[in-house]
């Protein structure tokens, strides 16, 4: 999602799960950033929270095409609140349906992001949605995934770090990525084009 975002060859759908605020964070960010360029801000994109908005609410934001603009965006949060509660007996289509075939045939001309962080993957939606190329994962990493995602991170930002480096870095700020990204900010910022090390780590980093 963020290559098809940074090359602006976009899917007209996204859906994106999981519990991993960061990555979510990350991925609307450059979604927003991409369905949006070419565009007056603020004239072609439209933030629904599935609290407030129906299904109806939303395909009709999906349907309307874009006013001098080459694309519409629009952004449903919170979508698993859509997903049944117990006890209580759901009147109507089903919205996910609803929403799956709206992604079969989807407004060439509209960006449609859904992200639904608790959605319960085996849901029908889901599994359709990873068949059909349109799911992203912001899943959590694992801890041993960690060390390996920093020296990414540090290589785009033109520093260095080697893995050990990066397993103490991984301990100290993990396992959560919002702590993370912050110190190897901090840690980029601090050494510049250079190598980060333990003492650098040092300087910069606390347990919290």
């Amino acid at each position: 999602a963020l290559r098809e975002a940074a090359s602006g060859e976009l899917r007209p759908v996204y859906l994106l799960v999981g519990d991993e605020p960061y990555l979510e964070s990350q991925v609307l960010s450059a979604l927003k950033k991409a369905g949006t360029k070419g565009g007056v801000p603020g004239l072609n994109d439209e933030i629904l929270s599935a609290q407030d908005a129906s299904i109806d609410r939303v395909l009709s934001a999906a349907r309307t095409l874009p006013m001098m603009a080459p694309r519409r965006l629009v952004v449903l949060r919170g979508l698993d609140r859509w997903e049944p509660r117990e006890g209580i007996e759901r009147k109507g289509p089903d919205p996910f349906e609803r929403l799956l075939e709206y992604a079969k045939n989807p407004t060439p001309t509209t960006l449609l992001v859904l992200a639904g962080a608790g959605l319960d993957k085996r849901r029908r939606f889901v599994t359709q949605a990873k068949q059909l190329g349109f799911l992203v994962s912001c899943d959590s990493l694992e801890r041993g995934a960690l060390p390996g995602w920093i020296q990414r991170t540090v290589k785009e930002r033109g520093a260095r770090i080697g893995h050990d480096v990066a397993d103490l870095v991984a301990e100290l700020a993990g396992p959560e990525l919002a702590p993370v990204a912050d110190a190897v900010e901090r840690l980029c910022l601090f050494v510049g084009d250079g190598e980060i090390t333990e003492d650098a780590v040092a300087a910069c980093v606390v347990r919290l």
